[in-house]
């Protein structure tokens, strides 16, 4: 199991989230921090850009991981039209 550090703006994004797509991202989030390799999941490696994208319907959760101290640190939450920019 991982630690979730979710940062302060990530945490704000998440709640702008309409409630029925943010139980699904928090499901996601749940299923991340229990094994980041699970290929029940829809993840990537960003290109250009250090760390991994998350993708939960129309909705992308950028993020890195530490294996050696099993964190997964949240770093954006938002859109597909805006996430990237």
């Amino acid at each position: 199991m991982y630690e979730l550090l979710l940062r302060k703006s990530a945490v704000k994004e998440l709640k702008k989230i309409p409630v029925n797509d943010r139980e699904k991202i928090i499901d996601a989030l749940h299923i991340l921090a229990a094994d980041p390799a699970d290929i029940s999941l829809d993840i990537k490696k960003l290109v250009g850009k250090l760390g991994y994208r998350l993708r939960v319907g129309d909705w992308r959760i950028i993020y890195d991981k530490d294996d050696v101290l099993r964190i997964v640190s949240i770093y954006k939450v938002g859109h597909r039209k805006e996430i990237y920019k």
